[in-house]
């Protein structure tokens, strides 16, 4: 403990809440663990829930107190080795917290101040009672049709079947699919929560799965939410935000198609949709197992074919979001080189967004030779030379995230290897082969070598 908020805080412990309505889950930002809630403490705080429930509320307690609290390791864990991690830090804190009025009137300068002087009982009052979510994200289930190397049975459907095909989980050990209407405990205050209390303060709402367009839940859900948007006149842009695998059947990607005129014609309502890929071909094959290029490809063009000619296509915004892993690296200045090139095609920015996978650890970067920072380079090289103005992209500019790709160059470079990812590296790649029926020096030959020098280990 040092007693310094400058050295923990992060806003997204407040401003970007996590609801999984399938299980009755929450957590806060996108690296922290889910936590299971009872109905029995949805009974006693209500929609209090979602901001005073003991996990969070504790961890936001630490945050303050400049305590490194285990909720954020993810992020202790980059900051160790010197790599830029997901915090937002002590001055975005403050801007926050001046944008919510929680001390009145004060300005920024007079918030920062009063911040790196509070009490033990004020620090413990904000962590309860500060309450202006921004980015909120809701996970609809788990039902998926991918089994990506780096998720789990946690958000994958297919990743539970495989792992109670090999009983290395409880066979009834289950997590709702987000296929059914029957509504969670969790589900009933949420609407609450957003309905009567907070519609207003969110920037971003957001969904995710599993693959949220092959689930029911997500369609009555953004109706739902459109409704309460058709009947206030919120006065700013509030945008719906869809992750995606895009790898969608014909049928359930035409349904899909016809609810993105919905949401655009709804006043104040903008929509930001992220497609999760960071390879192409057989690669997004090996890595997303179940996927077809050719099907994701083929949504992704015709999505920005109609698109393009909406007159209200200023409302949408694109995203390839990527979780930047050790297969994918050798092959990135060919990913890009698809961006820059659908970018110029359909004349629609693309915005890029993603982190680096830390979890699995045989999958982090890191677990490279130096020689592949080179393919980095080259990367950052096609994105720097193609990027658009930076006005153009709203959630994910090239220059923020070429900042990222230096990160995970700073990451391969680092000298000091863990020996035994790359151990479990060739573990792992050999129990995906022998269960999947995938073939590893087939799709990545640029990773053979390497391969063989884990080997060797």
């Amino acid at each position: 403990m040092t007693d310094d908020i400058k050295s923990t805080i992060c806003s997204k412990a407040w401003n970007y809440p996590i609801i999984n309505l399938a299980n009755n889950e929450l957590t806060m930002c996108c690296h922290t663990v889910h936590q299971r809630v009872q109905d029995n403490e949805i009974e006693n705080l209500g929609v209090d829930i979602f901001t005073k429930f003991q996990p969070i509320q504790e961890t936001k307690f630490d945050l303050l107190k400049g305590i490194k609290s285990d909720s954020c390791s993810y992020c202790w864990r980059l900051e160790e080795k010197n790599i830029g991690s997901s915090r937002t830090g002590f001055d975005d804190f403050a801007r926050y917290v001046a944008s919510t009025n929680y001390f009145n009137t004060y300005d920024k300068r007079e918030v920062a101040n009063k911040l790196s002087t509070l009490t033990i009982d004020e620090k413990f009052q904000m962590s309860k009672n500060l309450v202006a979510p921004k980015n909120i994200e809701i996970f609809v289930g788990n039902h998926c049709d991918l089994k990506c190397v780096y998720c789990n049975e946690w958000f994958s459907s297919q990743w539970m079947v495989e792992k109670k095909k090999y009983d290395e989980i409880d066979q009834n050990w289950k997590r709702n699919d987000g296929l059914t209407q029957e509504s969670s405990s969790l589900e009933t205050v949420w609407w609450d929560w957003f309905e009567n209390h907070i519609y207003d303060k969110p920037d971003i709402i957001a969904f995710l799965g599993g693959e949220p367009l092959l689930m029911n839940k997500l369609y009555s859900h953004i109706d739902r939410i459109l409704n309460k948007y058709n009947s206030f006149n919120l006065g700013r842009p509030i945008w719906i935000s869809i992750v995606s695998n895009f790898n969608t059947p014909p049928a359930y990607f035409d349904k899909f198609m016809k609810l993105i005129p919905k949401i655009l014609e709804t006043p104040w309502v903008h929509l930001d949709l992220s497609v999760s890929i960071e390879s192409l071909g057989d690669k997004t094959e090996f890595i997303r197992t179940g996927a077809k290029w050719d099907r994701i490809e083929k949504n992704i063009r015709q999505l920005l074919s109609a698109v393009a000619a909406m007159e209200n296509r200023g409302k949408f915004s694109f995203n390839i979001m990527s979780a930047l892993n050790a297969l994918a690296i050798p092959d990135l200045p060919n990913f890009y080189r698809f961006i820059v090139d659908i970018q110029r095609e359909y004349d629609i920015a693309v915005n890029v967004r993603g982190s680096q996978v830390v979890y699995p650890n045989w999958l982090q970067p890191s677990i490279l030779s130096e020689s592949f920072s080179e393919n980095v380079d080259e990367a950052i090289e096609i994105l720097s030379a193609n990027k658009l103005p930076e006005k153009k992209y709203r959630f994910g500019p090239w220059l923020h995230y070429i900042s990222h790709l230096q990160e995970v160059k700073k990451a391969i470079l680092d000298p000091d290897k863990n020996l035994q990812n790359r151990r479990e590296f060739v573990w792992y790649i050999r129990l995906l082969e022998e269960r999947r029926g995938i073939n590893f020096r087939k799709t990545f030959p640029e990773l053979v070598d390497f391969f063989n020098m884990c080997y060797r280990l």
